[in-house]
C-alpha cells in the first residue's frame, strides 16, 4: 500500500522502471556470477554483459595461527534474511550438540530464539555485527574448524555468491565449508574435493557429522578448497582481467 508504514507500489514501479532504464543505458553490465547475469538478461538487454565473480585479497586477512584446540568450533553466520535457510536445520543443530560434547558453535550476526532452546548457553559464543574493517581481523581470530552455509533454493539467492566458502579457505588455518547444493556453492563447490554439500536436513546431519570425527578429512577438504580459492578467486590473479575488459571497452566506445 501506498504511504511511509507499508509498501508504496507505486515508487517501487518506478524505482524498477529506472533500473531498467540505466542498464539499458551503459555500455557494460557485470555480474558476480552467471545467475546474475540470467536475472538481468529477464529485465532487460543490455549492450554487453559480463560475469565477473566476487573475489578474495588474502593479505586482508590476517594470517593467525590459532592454538588448537579439543574443541571443534562451527561458524554459522548471517542475518536475519537467512532464517528461512536455518530454520529447517533446527532439529540436526539439536541432534548435533547432544551427540557431541566437543562441538562448541560460533553464532555471528542473527540470533534466533530457538537456537537458546536447542543449545545450553556454554554450548555457543554470540558474536554481534561488527564494522568490516573489524570483521577480517575477527573472523581470522575465530579458529573455526567448520563454516556452515545454507541456502534454500529460491531466485534471489540463486544470485547470490560463495562468498563464505572463499572467506573460510583465506584463513592461516582454513575452515572445511558445508554448504547446501544451491545457488554458487552447487557450481563452484567440488563435493568431497572442497567442501562438502548436503540437499536437506538429513545430509546436514550425516555430512556435519562426518566432518566432526574425521580430523584428517576436514583439514583435507578445507586445504583443498584454500588450493581452489588461491587459484580461482584471488583478486592478483583476476583483477589484471578486469582492467583488460575495461581498457578494451575504452577502445570500444572510442571507434563506435
Amino acid at each position: 500500500r501506498d504511504g511511509e508504514a507499508g509498501f508504496d507500489i507505486r515508487r517501487n514501479r518506478h524505482m524498477l522502471m529506472q533500473y531498467r532504464q540505466m542498464l539499458s543505458m551503459v555500455d557494460a553490465v557485470t555480474c558476480s556470477t552467471p545467475a546474475v547475469k540470467d536475472a538481468v538478461m529477464k529485465e532487460v538487454t543490455p549492450r554487453r554483459i559480463k560475469v565477473f565473480p566476487n573475489m578474495v585479497r588474502f593479505n586482508d586477512y590476517e594470517q593467525v595461527d590459532i592454538k588448537e584446540s579439543d574443541k571443534i568450533k562451527i561458524l554459522w553466520q548471517g542475518g536475519a534474511a537467512h532464517f528461512e535457510d536455518f530454520y529447517p536445520l533446527r532439529e540436526a543443530f539439536g541432534n548435533i550438540t547432544k551427540r557431541y560434547p566437543q562441538v562448541h558453535w560460533i553464532i555471528w550476526g542473527a540470533q534466533y530464539h530457538w537456537v537458546n532452546e536447542l543449545m545450553p548457553p556454554h554450548r555457543y559464543t554470540f558474536k554481534d555485527w561488527c564494522p568490516y574493517n573489524e570483521y577480517r581481523l575477527r573472523l581470522a581470530t575465530i579458529g573455526h574448524d567448520i563454516s556452515l552455509a545454507p541456502l534454500q533454493e529460491h531466485v534471489f539467492n540463486k544470485c547470490r555468491s560463495a562468498i563464505k566458502f572463499y572467506e573460510a579457505a583465506v584463513l592461516k588455518n582454513p575452515a572445511a565449508t558445508l554448504a547446501q547444493s544451491s545457488g554458487a556453492y552447487k557450481h563452484e563447490i567440488q563435493n568431497g574435493e572442497t567442501g562438502l554439500l548436503f540437499n536437506d536436513p538429513e545430509e546436514f546431519e550425516s555430512q556435519l557429522s562426518l566432518l566432526i570425527e574425521d580430523t584428517v578429512e576436514r583439514k583435507r577438504l578445507a586445504a583443498n578448497a584454500k588450493d581452489w580459492v588461491a587459484e580461482n578467486r584471488d583478486a592478483r590473479k583476476l583483477v589484471p582481467g578486469w582492467v583488460a575488459y575495461w581498457h578494451q571497452l575504452r577502445e570500444i566506445r572510442k571507434r563506435e
